[in-house]
């Protein structure tokens, strides 16, 4: 262990959390260290599916107020043009970056954690995970699975109709947003389309109304969240003109899958059918396998937290980014750039002691 892999403050992950929260730093004369598994910063928007692009205004995914002018208000950024504003945080304001530095393991002992990268060890006194969603792909389990013989990838892994490999039948399963992109994207193509959900199919509006929308989501959600008595649920329905293709036909819709078999998939209505490729629309979970020894989890498997951002039983422990932190925008990049100034203050005022 050198000198120079001793910090104050080490922030796992260097995307919109990591980033925001690493200039919020700097700017209260903090010097904190940002450590990135990716080959680029902001990897997970740069590897998204070549389609994508953000769905919310820029107006609601600027990460500092000194940004809310880069871009017009009312566009849409691409994916890979984000990735690119994430890219430029270092040079800008002098953050310490890393990368290709994936923690595999965090360990506490007397008020120092002790990191173990593929780059060395690192130790601080305060630790901040911000990793996000995007890096753990879900994929449910379904018999038969993993020794079926047809194509198999994830929303993750899926960049354009190339990604299919000359596939001719496609099975998209899932019911949510990234599901409906999914088939969006492949509509025009001449591939057979279906799509198997274990629930009803839910859409948004159509798109005048939901631009409509968008352009006041900031105002909409705080008051629906405070005078709603339950959780709000934030994982977004598929578009309205996904939900038109299973209408029209275009996509066949099929019941929640029984099994899988070497080039066929059972439904649970009894029907088997074969497929030459399968789409898992399914979900990502936040990375935490390296903090098992210090976090526990509630049910839906996300750290318990002390005011939204500290780990229950482990001081100095800090999360962002997450869904639900502080309130329901905190999984969104609007949410995060709100969080993490306030993030910012409580480390700032840790420091002190």
């Amino acid at each position: 262990m050198t000198d120079s892999n001793l910090k104050k403050i080490i922030i796992i992950g260097a995307g919109p959390s990591g980033l925001s929260l690493a200039y919020h730093l700097k700017e209260m004369g903090l010097e904190p260290l940002v450590l990135e598994a990716g080959e680029k910063l902001g990897s997970s928007f740069e590897n998204m599916p070549d389609f994508l692009a953000l769905i919310s205004y820029w107006k609601s995914n600027y990460l500092i107020k000194k940004d809310k002018s880069k871009f017009s208000s009312i566009s849409q950024l691409h994916s890979k043009e984000f990735a690119k504003y994430l890219q430029s945080f270092p040079s800008r304001f002098g953050i310490e970056v890393f990368t290709n530095c994936l923690v595999k393991k965090v360990e506490r002992s007397e008020r120092i954690y002790t990191l173990e990268t593929t780059q060395g060890t690192f130790q601080s006194s305060i630790v901040v995970n911000c990793t996000g969603y995007y890096s753990s792909p879900f994929y449910p389990n379904y018999s038969g699975m993993e020794t079926s013989g047809m194509l198999k990838l994830h929303f993750k892994d899926y960049k354009n109709i190339e990604s299919l490999k000359g596939s001719k039948k496609v099975l998209v399963i899932g019911s949510k947003l990234s599901a409906g992109q999914i088939l969006l994207d492949l509509e025009h193509s001449d591939l057979e389309l279906s799509l198997s959900s274990r629930s009803a199919i839910q859409s948004m509006v159509p798109s005048f109304f939901l631009k409509l929308i968008l352009y006041f989501i900031d105002h909409l959600e705080k008051p629906l969240e405070f005078f709603s008595s339950k959780r709000i649920e934030t994982s977004a329905p598929i578009f309205y003109e996904a939900k038109k293709l299973l209408k029209s036909g275009r996509v066949k819709h099929r019941p929640s899958i029984k099994s899988f078999h070497d080039n066929s998939v059972s439904f649970e209505d009894g029907v088997t059918e074969p497929f030459d490729a399968v789409v898992f629309a399914t979900g990502f979970s936040p990375k935490l396998d390296y903090l098992d020894s210090l976090v526990e989890l509630n049910e839906d498997k996300l750290p318990l937290l002390s005011k939204g951002f500290e780990a229950l039983y482990c001081r100095n422990l800090f999360f962002l980014g997450l869904d639900h932190q502080q309130n329901m925008q905190s999984r969104f990049l609007r949410g995060i750039r709100n969080d993490a100034k306030k993030l910012a203050v409580l480390i700032a005022e840790r420091q002190k002691y």
